[in-house]
């Protein structure tokens, strides 16, 4: 998983990052609340990381905790020293700052990765990256891919979407709306406790000490909320703002306290950084950080940028022998400078170049290049839209913070004389008592001017930040135009007559085609990756599992039907509900589904991580057996398909499903008509995708059926000769999917194939009716 970056810590006057310092500036001292040339270093070393362990390791490396700890370290501390010197910031105003150092590289970035995924990436992949284009740009990027995490139907496979990093930075920006109005409520409440304690003759409560006290409960909180969730729900805990909240009060506690910690010993702050360095740098070899963050194991990386970030602070001047000596060189700094546009584009890179390549992993110089490409990419971003934003932005809180002051200083001049009397403003008539105002309301009102004021000033300071802002966002029209010509589309598609799209019943041999040549084919390719079979309604009455091993059941045709039929299995058994649901209510029948994704009935897995489809079988076998007396026949998947290992080579073997003679038996014996269907063909390539990209024709996507599945259909041996089970009868519709001996991405003006082996399901209904005579034919009904 990517990590995001952020900007480097701000100056008054300077750009989001700074440039790197020079040898002579290196062996400076480094001064608590001072600009940290070191930690603009470790930036850089950490988004190399990232990138590093992205390309050519095909792992993360725990960055994205450092970076998350460090971003509220910066926040944190310049918020505390503004309240130090007396001009705290709003929450407004910071909002707007944040968005503005974040915005313009982050909305560049997706604008331009939407212009190539629109020119190169297939059609079908567009819904879903709109999706998460919308995600990213609104900060809700890591929410979806959470609910993707556990997903089994996700129509992108995330890994494979060049926005996918953007998880991190949704929930940076998440906190980055908490975090002021946490340290502004802390900041108020300082002021109300400080009232109460001198009123009781105490010293005041200081900012510094209410907010360690807030993210000590709200750090203690999260990183307890976080343990949990990631040993019970570790792929959404990966994605939880609120299990990751205690990295980021981690770095507010350092921020609060780093400069109030005595001075180290000399060799104790050299052991203290390199043992840091140490430990950020091998985080990700000997931790499986994907499977097991955030959670305690967190702790590594983000203690290991601590250790870094308190062995640098102190009075004295840097040596070779210290860390931060070596972070505080250009090539650290320079990529510190540009360290957040290279996390937004190493990995938009990486994608669309392996992509483009056809590879799922670079060589070492394929890698190279897209590292000094992204690299080149960051640099043009920040010379020409982050760095110039920022500081045209700043010049104006500049200017305005100057004019106050001396609009403040001039105020305090002592007047040189009095004016005279004669030219006063008279004084106007003391009002009657019941009409002054209230003394409360008096003193509001004597208020208000300032409140106005200070508001306006921020208003003022930050006009130019908003600027940005809306500027950024405007910059989204391209993606706001494509969301559009999509959902015209989409309407279009609504209103075509079913006659336009008869898919399989084209096959039949007294079909009449009476489509528009001008029709569009159905799925669109933008939605063909979500239409999954989902027909019918939930079960109900005597219906309803007893087991929650059966998660998922559902029903339809004629509730008062004579006959009923159940299908059990797995997507590939679900794939044919809009089949059965269309067969039925043509025949007059019931049918019951109970399914689970991934656990074809009667595959029984040893791998601890199958257990939940051996307790699904397990029970699927009983609730058979329980309603055996209501069940008229049973439907499951026979055979399991494996696909070729490149296009153009033959498949392997098509074979029985392990375990299904032993699965079959308990209803065999108890008189239950089975009907073991024959598993789809599976492609090497993704058919949907294939036929949606602009560069391939109908030919390329087509495969051979003799090539991808056995020569006779393996199920035969259930049904027919000497190790048959009496009672199983065997049902093939591969010719219906391959007709004449080829698979093709359409047929009858409908899309078959949502990947390369399931069916869409608009294709399955237009099936019903070779289902309904197949199925008849095979139980002798």
């Amino acid at each position: 998983m990517p990590h995001n970056i952020t900007p480097a810590p701000q100056r008054q006057g300077t750009s989001v990052s700074a440039t790197g310092a020079t040898a002579a500036a290196a062996q400076a001292p480094q001064r608590s609340g001072s600009f940290r040339r070191d930690l603009a270093g470790l930036r850089g070393v950490a988004v190399l990381l990232v990138a590093v362990y992205h390309i050519w390791i095909g792992r993360v490396s725990g960055g994205v905790d450092v970076f998350l700890l460090m971003s509220a370290f910066f926040l944190t501390g310049g918020w505390a020293r503004s309240v130090d010197q007396g001009a705290p910031r709003t929450v407004a105003g910071s909002w707007l700052r944040r968005l503005q150092g974040l915005l313009p590289a982050a909305v560049l970035t997706l604008v331009v990765t939407v212009c190539v995924t629109l020119l190169l990436q297939p059609a079908t992949r567009w819904a879903e990256f709109m999706t998460q284009a919308w995600a990213s740009l609104g900060y809700t990027q890591n929410q979806h891919l959470a609910a993707a995490s556990v997903d089994y139907y996700n129509a992108d496979h995330s890994s494979a979407s060049p926005l996918q990093h953007f998880w991190s930075l949704s929930v940076q920006g998440q906190v980055f709306v908490l975090w002021p109005l946490l340290l502004a409520g802390g900041a108020l409440l300082a002021r109300g406790l400080s009232a109460l304690a001198a009123r009781r003759g105490r010293g005041p409560i200081g900012f510094r000490a209410v907010m360690i006290v807030v993210f000590l409960l709200v750090g203690g909180a999260s990183l307890a909320y976080s343990v949990q969730f990631t040993q019970s729900h570790q792929a959404q805990a990966y994605f939880s703002t609120q299990a990751r909240l205690w990295e980021f009060a981690l770095g507010s506690l350092l921020a609060l306290s780093v400069d109030r910690i005595p001075a180290l010993p000399r060799l104790l702050s050299r052991a203290l950084g390199w043992l840091g360095m140490a430990a950020l740098l091998s985080c990700g070899v000997l931790l499986n950080v994907e499977g097991q963050f955030p959670g305690y194991a967190a702790l590594w990386p983000t203690l290991a940028a601590a250790a870094i970030i308190v062995a640098g602070t102190g009075e004295r001047p840097l040596t070779r022998a210290d860390v931060g000596w070596w972070l505080s060189r250009r090539p650290a700094t320079w990529l510190g400078s540009i360290s957040y546009p290279l996390y937004l584009w190493h990995w938009p890179v990486l994608v669309l170049s392996l992509y483009l390549l056809g590879q799922e992993r670079p060589t070492f110089w394929q890698g190279a290049l897209m590292l000094l490409g992204a690299m080149l990419l960051a640099w043009l971003t920040h010379r020409y839209v982050e760095a110039p934003a920022t500081r045209w932005a700043a010049a104006r809180r500049r200017s305005v913070t100057t004019a106050r002051a001396s609009r403040s200083a001039d105020a305090h001049e002592p007047k040189e004389s009095k004016e005279p009397r004669q030219h006063r403003v008279p004084r106007l008539p003391r009002l009657p008592r019941l009409l002054r105002l209230p003394r409360q309301t008096a003193a509001l009102a004597g208020a208000l001017p300032r409140v106005v004021g200070r508001y306006s000033g921020a208003f003022q300071r930050n006009a130019r930040s908003a600027a940005v802002v809306l500027i950024s966002l405007a910059a989204v029209l391209p993606l706001a135009v494509w969301q559009s010509a999509l959902t015209s589309q989409e309407r279009a598609a609504a209103v075509q007559p079913e006659r336009d799209n008869p898919g399989a019943a084209s096959l039949e041999s007294d079909f009449v085609d009476e489509s528009d040549p001008s029709s569009i084919a159905l799925p669109l390719a933008s939605q063909v990756k979500n239409d999954w079979a989902t027909p019918g309604e939930a079960c109900t009455g005597d219906w309803v599992p007893d087991n929650p091993a059966n998660e998922f059941c559902l029903q339809g045709g004629n509730p008062e039907a004579k006959k009923t039929v159940v299908m059990v299995g797995d997507s590939h058994a679900q794939q044919w509900s809009p089949a059965l649901d269309a067969a039925a209510n043509h025949s007059d029948l019931r049918w019951v589904m109970v399914y689970r994704p991934g656990c074809r009935y009667g595959d029984l897995p040893n791998e601890a991580e199958h257990v939940d489809c051996q307790n699904h079988n397990a029970a699927a076998k009983d609730y058979v057996l329980d309603r055996a007396a209501s069940i008229d026949a049973v439907l499951v998947v026979g055979t399991r398909t494996t696909e070729p290992a490149t296009a153009g080579e033959v498949a392997p073997q098509e074979v029985v499903v392990d375990g299904l003679r032993a699965a079959l038996a308990p209803w065999a014996k108890a008189g239950l008509p089975i009907v073991a269907i024959r598993d789809t063909p599976r492609q090497a390539f993704d058919v949907a995708d294939c036929q949606a990209t602009l560069t391939t024709s109908v030919q390329d996507c087509e495969g051979r059926l003799e090539d991808l599945v056995a020569p006779s259909n393996p199920a035969l041996e259930l049904s027919s000769g000497p190790d048959r089970i009496p009672g199983v009868r065997t049902m093939d519709l591969n010719d219906v999917v391959c007709p004449q001996g080829t698979c093709p991405p359409v047929i009858g003006n409908v899309n078959v194939w949502i990947d390369n082996s399931h069916l869409t399901a608009k294709f399955s209904s237009t099936t019903g009716a070779a289902f309904d005579r197949r199925m008849k034919t095979a139980l002798g009904w």
